[in-house]
């Protein structure tokens, strides 16, 4: 009978007190037992509320399976689909491998063609969703770098940093960096990288901060004053990693990579820095929480 009972506490998660004088003395009686089907009635609730818990966890784990199956799907789906078929297109023979092997070796060369192509013919659209879907991506890894395994990802949360990016980042990033191409070239003098670098990480950056934070805490419907106080509060700590990070970042930006295909770069390192700036900003969260 105590045998049972100890196992009982342990599987619905009894006290520790009564296990205690359980394990320390069994031969005597416990303080309570649970003699009838009213006293167990309290821990069978509990035992059910921790079922339905873990039923609801695990619902919520297979939502945001299907959900990022669905997405990561569609977008391979749109940038793959025609290398696919062209790949099952080929007849089967000997050569069809080499030919196929061959399409998959030239696979990121045609990829990085069309994106620049559609980036020439559809400016402002191409980077817009570029730095859209790099920031869902960069807030998913923010937040598994936080610890949070399917079942507790926001996708809710990864959503506004996407529609953030697409309002708030990628048109604004689009002109900024055609300004920059435009009147700080110098004639492509080797060293004209260094003015672009300390405009863009000095008033530029309270710019994008700002614009990105404001947008973020008003699709969340969170006070604007309580938001930018975030803002001036995060504005330190912020500052002090990028500068940490994106002036090398940029060196390759601006030295190497063609104007149209500069946003996708800075978007991809984007995935990177939503990471650091979603730890500096949990940190000051903490900060003002203790």
């Amino acid at each position: 009978m105590i045998r049972r009972t100890i196992i009982y506490f342990f599987a619905i998660g009894g006290t520790s007190q009564v296990v205690d004088a359980f394990l320390v003395n069994p031969s005597r009686t416990p303080a309570y037992q649970l003699s009838s089907p009213l006293d167990k009635a309290p821990f069978i609730l509990d035992a059910q509320r921790v079922d339905t818990a873990d039923s609801a966890l695990s619902t919520t784990a297979a939502k945001n399976g299907a959900v990022l199956s669905l997405l990561f799907g569609i977008g391979a789906y749109c940038v793959l689909h025609h290398d696919v078929e062209r790949l099952v297109a080929l007849p089967d023979n000997v050569d069809t491998i080499k030919a196929g092997v061959s399409m998959l070796r030239d696979l990121p060369t045609e990829w990085l063609a069309w994106y620049d192509d559609e980036a020439l013919t559809y400016p402002l659209l191409t980077k817009a969703s570029t730095s859209g879907v790099c920031y869902f991506l960069g807030d998913l890894c923010a937040q598994t770098l936080r610890g949070k395994d399917l079942e507790e990802l926001q996708l809710d949360r990864a959503t506004r940093s996407c529609i953030a990016g697409f309002i708030g980042h990628g048109p604004i990033a689009h002109y900024w960096l055609n300004f920059l191409d435009t009147y700080l070239s110098f004639d492509n003098a080797w060293w004209s990288a260094i003015p672009k670098i300390i405009i863009d990480q000095g008033p530029m950056s309270i710019v994008y901060n700002t614009i990105y934070s404001v947008l973020l805490g008003s699709l969340a419907f969170r006070d604007v004053r309580e938001v930018l106080r975030d803002v001036k509060g995060a504005f330190w700590p912020s500052f002090l990693a990028s500068i940490r990070f994106w002036p090398a970042v940029h060196l390759v930006t601006f030295n190497l990579v063609p104007i149209e295909l500069q946003l996708l770069w800075v978007d991809a390192c984007e995935i990177v820095w939503v990471c650091i700036l979603s730890q500096v900003n949990n940190e000051v969260i903490e900060e003002k929480a203790e």
